[in-house]
């Protein structure tokens, strides 16, 4: 298994939720996904294919309205806003595009922390330090995070990680060995690591 060690990152605090949201849907290799961005960045990605209640991301697509507010389709909003909004939904889909045709190794598109907070935000910041075509353990991610013994936490910033593929959770596998599970399907995780060169029945 490869793998890899990177230096601690610093703690920072979440952003204030920030609105509008837009979406746009697209289709990928992994099914339909469902993009969701705010003027500031992308927010969320959703497999449209998991069910609601099995999903591991759909925080805004189920719409919390009272707290961040509505999710609309990207053209509803006009203005700067909007055409921000836009320009984040594009720059996610092209590279998400790219990335699944093999010729693009690091996303550059912003990204909007709003659904990620304390541990599981620097997890998850922690996640995007992983190379791509590398792999990391629960504990080496918790380690690189700040708290070496919160393996299971980090288990759950993966299980309900609200950005994932740009995100990469699918980087980040058991100490003991195999793929471990993944909220967009088991077959979507081994798909994402062979399309980056890592052969999940070799993960040990």
């Amino acid at each position: 298994m490869r793998q890899v060690r990177v230096k601690q990152t610093p703690r920072t605090s979440q952003a204030a939720p920030t609105g509008p949201f837009g979406f746009r849907d697209i289709t990928s290799p992994v099914g339909p996904l469902r993009l969701i961005a705010t003027p500031r960045g992308l927010a969320e990605i959703v497999y449209l294919t998991q069910p609601e209640t099995d999903t591991t991301a759909g925080t805004l697509h189920r719409c919390d309205a009272e707290l961040v507010g509505p999710v609309q389709p990207e053209d509803a909003y006009a203005g700067h806003d909007g055409l921000r909004i836009r320009d984040v939904l594009a720059q996610a889909e092209t590279e998400l595009g790219t990335y699944f045709a093999g010729q693009l190794k690091r996303f550059s598109v912003p990204l909007d922390p709003v659904l990620s907070s304390g541990f599981y935000l620097e997890a998850r910041r922690a996640m995007c330090q992983i190379p791509y075509g590398h792999v990391a353990s629960y504990g080496e991610v918790a380690a690189m995070a700040g708290r070496p013994r919160a393996a299971r936490a980090v288990g759950t910033a993966c299980a309900h990680n609200p950005i994932p593929i740009i995100v990469p959770c699918h980087r980040v596998v058991p100490a003991s060995g195999g793929m471990g599970s993944y909220g967009g399907g088991e077959w979507v995780k081994a798909l994402l690591l062979t399309l980056e060169g890592v052969a999940p029945d070799q993960l040990s």
